[in-house]
């Protein structure tokens, strides 16, 4: 799970994402707020962010991605919704059981969740540098 947060630090900077929160509450990504409606946002370093701030943000950031429609956006589009929802993924089904000590894996499962981050950071390597 530390190589695909790796992986997920590396997506953050290379699409200049700010994780934000407005000060005093929970992350909440506000796409059709108005400038005015906006509350004080404080912003999170990375390293102390939590993963579904990330990925939240990295959501509200791929919406905005300002490509002339076509299929270079289609392709762009793909990539980096594909690659948040496997991060998604390894959030939901290794990463949060593990980390908060609610299982273990045996050595099939360990083996599987290796599978997936390997194709997670292939699939990264093909358009990333790693800057983290």
């Amino acid at each position: 799970m530390r190589a695909a947060e790796r992986g997920m630090r590396a997506l953050v900077i290379h699409l200049k994402v700010k994780i934000e929160k407005p000060k005093g509450s929970k992350f909440s990504a506000q796409l059709q707020s108005t400038p005015a409606s906006m509350p004080r946002m404080k912003q999170i370093p990375l390293e102390y962010a939590l993963w579904d701030d990330v990925l939240k943000a990295l959501e509200v950031r791929v919406k905005k991605i300002q490509t002339p429609k076509g299929s270079k956006r289609d392709k762009q589009y793909e990539f980096y919704h594909g690659l948040i929802l496997s991060l998604n993924a390894f959030k939901d089904i290794w990463r949060n059981p593990v980390s908060h000590c609610r299982c273990t894996f045996d050595n099939h499962q360990a083996q599987h969740a290796f599978v997936h981050v390997k194709s997670l950071m292939e699939n990264l390597a093909t358009k990333l540098k790693e800057r983290v």
